[in-house]
């Protein structure tokens, strides 16, 4: 992404955290890098980068696992029951 894009990217996130009255910007690790601390620290606003673990899954015809996609795919996977408890964290299918 070229720097121009990720700061003008970084502005709109801390103007719409400021009109929406919140404290702090959750990303996940792909913001990390491209966002500026300082102009949210300046502002009194905070920038966390969440550190998710992609709970994985039996995928039907292959070994090969991919993080990161959609949930409809656990549920073409493993149905709604089991991706329901995927999700709340009650089982590990």
């Amino acid at each position: 992404m070229d720097k121009h894009a990720s700061v003008a990217g970084g502005i709109r996130r801390k103007k719409k955290l400021q009109q929406a009255g919140g404290t702090t910007d959750l990303s996940g690790k792909g913001a990390q890098g491209c966002q500026q601390d300082e102009d949210f620290t300046e502002k009194g606003l905070f920038f966390e980068c969440q550190a998710f673990q992609h709970p994985r899954y039996k995928k039907i015809g292959t070994e090969e696992f991919v993080p990161g996609l959609s949930t409809l795919d656990s549920l073409a996977q493993l149905g709604v029951p089991a991706t329901r408890e995927l999700l709340l964290g009650t089982s590990e299918p």
